[in-house]
C-alpha cells in the first residue's frame, strides 16, 4: 500500500513543520491568481487571506468589507481566473487536480475537508446562492449557543463543526499531551514549541485515537449547541468547458506573460506567444479554472423561532380571564340586586294592596249597619 504509505508520511511531515515552512511549500495566491473581479471591480491578491488545512495545505478566504454587490446576477458576484500548477503537484499523493471552494458566513471558520465542492480544471464553473437567516429561541423557550465567549476566546464566530473540531483539539491536548496529527488549526492552542506530534509515539496516537472515539461515541460531552443566529447559503451549480484556445492564446497567456513573477511557470510559452497550436498546448488548459460567485436574488429567507407561549401571553391570558370573571362577577351582583329590588317591590305592593282591602270592608258594614237602623 505505497500511497498510503506516503499519505501518512506527508501528514505527518506536514504538521511537524511551522506554519511558515508549510505556508511556502504551498501553493501561493500571487501565483494562482489571474485575474479577479468583484461586482465589476478589480480585486488583488491582498484582498485573500491564508488560511491552512491538513489536507488542503493553503487555503485563502476572499473576505473584505469594502467589496459590496447591490444587484443579483453572474457579471456583479465574485469572478475569478485561476492556475492552480499542475505541475507543482506530487504524483504519487494526488489522485486528481482541482480545488475545493467552500462558501460561509463571514467571520467564521472554513472546513474544506468536510464542507464546500470541488471545482475542476478546464472548467467554468457557475455558482448561484440564495441566503438563508436562521434565528433561534434562546433560553428558558430553547437552547442555543450565543457565541460571545468562543469568539472572545478564539476570535472567530461559532459554528458548530469549528466547536467540535476545537473541542477535539483541546480534549487530545489535555488527555494525550501532544499535538493532534488530525487538525492543524492555526489558533494559539497547539503550538509547536509545547508539544509534539501525536503520531512521534504510538502511545499517544492510540491515545488520540481513543479520545476522538469517546467523542464522536458522546462519551465526552462537547456540548456543541446550535447557534442562537446563523447564515446558511444555498447554492445551485452548473457549467462548461473552459477555455477553448483563441482565449487561452489570445487573454489567459497574455495576462501571464505580463506579470514578471508569473513567467517562470509557463517560461518557455511566454517566450513565443505567437504561433501555438492545440498541438503544443496540449495540457496547459488543465492548468486553469474558471469560477463565478453571484447572487440569484438579493431577497433571503429567514427562519425564526418564538415561544408558543411567553410571559406577554400568559399577563395578556391573565388579564382576560380576569376581565371575563370581574365582568360575571358584576352582572352576577346586578342581576341580584335587581332581583331585591323587584322582591321588595312586590313585598311592598302586597303589604299595601292588603292594608287597602282591610279598610274598604270596614267601611261596606258600617255603612250597611247605618241604613239598617235608619229603615226601621
Amino acid at each position: 500500500m505505497p500511497n498510503v504509505i506516503i499519505l501518512v508520511f506527508f501528514l505527518y511531515l506536514h504538521v511537524l513543520h511551522y506554519r511558515i515552512t508549510r505556508q511556502e511549500v504551498g501553493h501561493d495566491i500571487s501565483d494562482m491568481l489571474i485575474s479577479c473581479a468583484f461586482n465589476g471591480n478589480k480585486c488583488y491578491k491582498e484582498n485573500f487571506t491564508l488560511f491552512q488545512s491538513l489536507e488542503y495545505g493553503n487555503c485563502y478566504t476572499f473576505q473584505d468589507t469594502s467589496y459590496v454587490t447591490k444587484q443579483s446576477g453572474p457579471l456583479l458576484g465574485l469572478r475569478l481566473v485561476l492556475n492552480i500548477e499542475t505541475k507543482e503537484y506530487i504524483q504519487n499523493y494526488m489522485d486528481a487536480t482541482g480545488l475545493r471552494l467552500v462558501i460561509h458566513e463571514p467571520g467564521t471558520l472554513p472546513f474544506p475537508e468536510e464542507e464546500g465542492f470541488t471545482l475542476n480544471p478546464n472548467y467554468e464553473t457557475t455558482i448561484g446562492m440564495r441566503m438563508l437567516t436562521i434565528h433561534r429561541a434562546s433560553e428558558p423557550h430553547g437552547s442555543c449557543e450565543s457565541g460571545k465567549e468562543f469568539f472572545d476566546l478564539f476570535g472567530i464566530k461559532y459554528t458548530i463543526p469549528a466547536c467540535l473540531k476545537l473541542c477535539q483539539i483541546r480534549e487530545i491536548i489535555e488527555r494525550c499531551h501532544c499535538k493532534p496529527s488530525t487538525s492543524s488549526l492555526d489558533l494559539g492552542i497547539d503550538d509547536l514549541n509545547v508539544f509534539d506530534s501525536c503520531m512521534d509515539r504510538d502511545a499517544t496516537l492510540h491515545c488520540e485515537d481513543y479520545v476522538i472515539y469517546k467523542i464522536e461515541n458522546q462519551h465526552i460531552s462537547c456540548n456543541c449547541r446550535s447557534p442562537c443566529n446563523q447564515i446558511v447559503y444555498k447554492t445551485s451549480l452548473s457549467g462548461r468547458t473552459w477555455p477553448n484556445h483563441e482565449y487561452l492564446v489570445g487573454n489567459i497567456l497574455p495576462e501571464i506573460c505580463g506579470v514578471d513573477s508569473k513567467q517562470w511557470y509557463f517560461e518557455s510559452l511566454c517566450n513565443v506567444t505567437t504561433g501555438l497550436t492545440p498541438t503544443n498546448l496540449t495540457g496547459i488548459q488543465e492548468n486553469f479554472l474558471k469560477a463565478l460567485i453571484y447572487y440569484e436574488d438579493l431577497n433571503y429567507e429567514k427562519i425564526t423561532e418564538e415561544p408558543l407561549y411567553d410571559g406577554f401571553q400568559l399577563i395578556s391570558d391573565i388579564g382576560g380571564a380576569l376581565g371575563l370573571f370581574m365582568g360575571a362577577s358584576i352582572l352576577s351582583f346586578v342581576e341580584v340586586l335587581q332581583f331585591m329590588i323587584e322582591l321588595l317591590n312586590f313585598l311592598r305592593h302586597k303589604i299595601v294592596s292588603r292594608r287597602s282591602k282591610k279598610t274598604k270592608v270596614i267601611n261596606l258594614k258600617d255603612n250597611n249597619l247605618f241604613n239598617v237602623g235608619t229603615k226601621a
